[in-house]
């Protein structure tokens, strides 16, 4: 439901909502999404909700991170805290 196929390559769809996956460990957001929605990508266990300046990243193994700003950064799993037990 609400897919992008067809509609615009969804590379160019990322990067005008600020959103750019390297892999499913890393990520990089910045600026504000110019939509009116909420943009959600879901690709290999990687989930990324983003709405003006907020966006929400939770990877494949849980760890979640919560952004507000405009401001680029990259997010990457924490490699110390996926060999905690």
């Amino acid at each position: 439901r609400h897919a992008l196929t067809g509609w615009v390559p969804t590379q160019q769809f990322l990067t005008l909502a600020g959103i750019r996956v390297y892999t499913p460990e890393k990520v990089a957001v910045w600026g504000r999404s110019p939509f009116s929605y909420p943009i959600e990508v879901h690709w290999r266990g990687l989930a990324i909700k983003r709405s003006g300046t907020h966006t929400s990243v939770r990877f494949s193994n849980g760890q979640t991170y919560q952004i507000d700003g405009e401001e680029p950064i990259i997010i990457r799993i924490d490699p110390d805290e996926e060999n905690r037990s």
